[in-house]
């Protein structure tokens, strides 16, 4: 039995020179090869640095211009400062061109017209980056934006109805009682000050943001929903940090690095207190109601919220949370889809991350263009304020049309790209 031991050496050495081979395989081999394709076809590609890409120049490209300020707003050449890499590896090797983000080439097209057949045409053809995706569904679970072919078909079905123009319309109140009591706060802060003051306006309008979503998607749970988004935030904020390691390095987020400790504790947080939230309004959709002839009928989209106290159902709501939740009545009469918990709970996270920075940025660099062209500001509030002498009440959003001038302030927002898109 002495030949035992020599056995079992060999077979460790093959497995671990297989595993070598399987790495090399992967962080060398296939990048070259990938690279030498590419270039033969005409595309110009950044040099591949073992397993981090091209990520090592892209941080040093950002890095460069993380302190250069925005010297004046009449410069709408914002993309050298906004995407600072893509912008000068165009003006270097030009567009198309393909980097790497650790072992998966990205290429980045400008272009509208191949931007149109990859979406429109042919958007089939390309799924959704899966290194993206693997990063954001720590964040998000497997939420709309992660989803893929059939599981993004029901998600949609049942959450566009949410976002028709009239059901919008109804949110409007929540949304400028939100603003409201923003603007509120500014005034106290001048008066306290005498008169004038310097506010962060970019941080009050995040808050205020924040309120919107969790009140529109929540109701009347929107402080415990409200509480988990800035937990949400804040782990978002700490994944960011370790961005290229949490994309790149294949079992990473398994680590228990102090970082992912933290993450770790954030995520069970987030997922309880959306579990609850989320069990506690199916219940209250599901509370057998009143004979009363006033409540017999429930709106569809709406949703009963039930006093245990009480014993009775005190109100109806309409938010996001009601549309993704219909009673089994609902599903049965009317053949409603039906999400399970875990895609509500995924789903509640997506409408804060897919909601939240991109409108408090599009609605900050809005007062940012209003304080440099105060005429237009001083027209759109001109315009407000004489329409509303008009009314002889507050505006709601049916006097939205009657705003010729203010309307063209989300319309020129347009030119600015609220984010980039990774597609496989």
């Amino acid at each position: 039995m002495d030949w035992c031991p020599s056995i079992a050496f060999a077979l460790c050495l093959v497995a671990f020179s297989c595993i070598l081979l399987c790495l090399y395989k992967h962080f060398f081999w296939d990048p070259s090869s990938i690279s030498l394709s590419l270039l033969r076809a005409g595309l110009p590609v950044l040099p591949y640095s073992p397993v981090i890409g091209s990520v090592a120049h892209l941080k040093r490209v950002r890095d460069a211009v993380a302190s250069v300020v925005l010297q004046s707003p009449s410069d709408h050449d914002i993309a050298p400062l906004a995407l600072p890499f893509y912008s000068r590896t165009h003006l270097q090797i030009g567009i198309p061109f393909v980097y790497w983000w650790g072992t998966q080439p990205r290429l980045v097209v400008c272009d509208p017209d191949d931007i149109k057949q990859i979406l429109s045409t042919k958007f089939k053809d390309y799924k959704k980056s899966d290194v993206t995706s693997k990063f954001l569904s720590r964040i998000l679970g497997i939420g709309l934006l992660t989803s893929e072919g059939e599981d993004w078909h029901n998600q949609r079905q049942i959450i566009r109805h949410a976002f028709f123009q009239e059901k919008l319309n109804g949110m409007v109140d929540i949304m400028a009682s939100c603003a409201l009591k923003m603007m509120k706060e500014w005034q106290n802060i001048v008066e306290k000050e005498g008169g004038q003051a310097e506010l962060e306006v970019a941080h009050h309008i995040k808050d205020t943001m924040a309120d919107i979503i969790a009140r529109t998607s929540f109701g009347s749970s929107y402080e415990k929903g409200k509480a988990v988004f800035e937990k949400q935030a804040e782990l978002v904020e700490l994944m960011m940090q370790d961005v290229v390691a949490n994309s790149t390095i294949p079992g990473y987020k398994y680590i228990p690095t102090p970082m992912n400790l933290r993450c770790w504790k954030l995520e069970r947080i987030i997922e309880n207190e959306l579990k609850e939230i989320v069990e506690a309004r199916r219940r209250a959709a599901n509370t057998p109601r009143s004979s009363s002839p006033s409540s017999s009928t429930v709106p569809e989209g709406e949703v009963s919220v039930f006093d245990e106290n009480a014993g009775k159902i005190l109100r109806l709501e309409k938010d996001l949370l009601g549309w993704m939740l219909p009673s089994e009545e609902q599903v049965d009469r009317l053949g409603m889809m039906k999400l399970n918990t875990r895609q509500v709970v995924d789903e509640c996270k997506t409408f804060f991350f897919a909601g939240y920075e991109t409108t408090s940025h599009l609605l900050a660099w809005s007062v940012v263009l209003l304080a440099h062209y105060s005429d237009w500001q001083e027209r759109s509030r001109q315009e407000v304020l004489h329409l509303h002498m008009e009314e002889g009440q507050p505006l709601s959003s049916h006097h939205l049309s009657k705003l010729k001038i203010v309307i063209l302030v989300p319309y020129f927002m347009k030119f600015y790209a609220s984010t980039h898109l990774f597609q496989s």
